[in-house]
């Protein structure tokens, strides 16, 4: 028995960090809010009593990989409400399958302005958000956001850019080499 935790720092919107912990989560949250280097405090987001915690954490770690802050473990770029849904995902899919459930993948290949929308699309509608509340997230009007999720093939690129971020997804760009060879041509995070 142990605890799946998901903490939010006060100074750090959109950043969560999960993990698990056979204590309380009160003395990790203080472990963690008080190692030097560590601007402002975590407070605890959520908790869930579970079986197999570690089986839970790997499952989740899984699952949010495409948001994983630098490559940190535990830390994500991602909305409290998606983190709670995956952890209750994995919860269950823990629970029936009593072994780790692989997630998902969640790449697209996007090969047009309509393939772009929909992902936007599908991103917006499993957050639960509507278009009007996307479009203010992206500080834009909710036509602009019907027009892309359509497909409008002259969208403005920075809006396009700014609406993938409110949705939370990461746009990575990949190239093939002379020989066919897939190559990474960019859109990775800049350490700050």
């Amino acid at each position: 028995m142990g605890l799946v935790y998901i903490l939010a720092h006060e100074r750090i919107p959109g950043l969560v960090k999960i993990g698990f912990t056979e204590t309380t989560v009160e003395e990790r949250v203080r472990d963690i809010s008080s190692a030097t280097g560590v601007p402002g405090h975590f407070r605890v987001a959520a908790q869930f009593e579970v079986d197999q915690p570690q089986k839970v954490e790997a499952w989740i770690h899984k699952a949010l990989a495409h948001v994983r802050l630098l490559n940190q473990k535990e830390f994500f770029e991602t909305s409290l409400r998606h983190a709670k849904e995956v952890v209750e995902a994995a919860i269950g899919g823990v629970a029936i399958e009593n072994r780790v459930v692989e997630p998902a993948p969640l790449a697209l290949l996007v090969q047009s302005p309509e393939h772009l929308g929909d992902a936007i699309r599908k991103a917006r509608k499993s957050q639960k958000m509507t278009q009007a509340e996307l479009a203010e997230k992206a500080g834009c009007g909710v036509r602009a956001v019907v027009e892309i999720e359509k497909g409008k093939p002259t969208a403005e690129v920075g809006l396009v850019l700014r609406l993938l971020a409110a949705a939370g997804v990461r746009l990575i760009v990949d190239g093939m080499d002379p020989g066919g060879r897939h190559a990474q041509v960019g859109a990775h995070r800049a350490d700050p």
